[in-house]
């Protein structure tokens, strides 16, 4: 899971990063969060072109509860599962790129 914001630099490098690897990174699903409107968010999923990646959501959470839950006190941060649906990593406003990603979601 990503929380991040479509106003944020490093989420888009950090998206940007994902993109780019996406091959090495297709058995991992991405659920992009964001405490952002939908209208902020909907031209980011279009610039990004996210609807062309099965493997990437983006998905509002005007509450923040999600960020609240993980404790989430900035962007991007990322929490990283493994296949055992077990949380591996977590990155509290820190950028992350895709060897990360996925010695993350390789972890027991």
């Amino acid at each position: 899971m990503s929380f991040f914001s479509p106003d944020c630099d490093h989420c888009e490098d950090e998206l940007t990063d994902i993109k780019k690897h996406i091959p090495e990174l297709a058995a991992i699903q991405f659920i992009m969060i964001s405490n952002r409107p939908l209208s902020l968010l909907t031209p980011f999923e279009k610039k990004h072109a996210i609807k062309n990646f099965k493997n990437i959501s983006i998905i509002s959470d005007p509450n923040n509860t999600m960020a609240r839950y993980y404790g989430i006190g900035g962007y991007p941060s990322m929490v990283i599962y493994n296949a055992q649906h077990r949380a591996t990593k977590k990155y509290l406003t820190s950028m992350v790129n895709h060897v990360g990603i996925l010695q993350g979601a390789n972890e027991p």
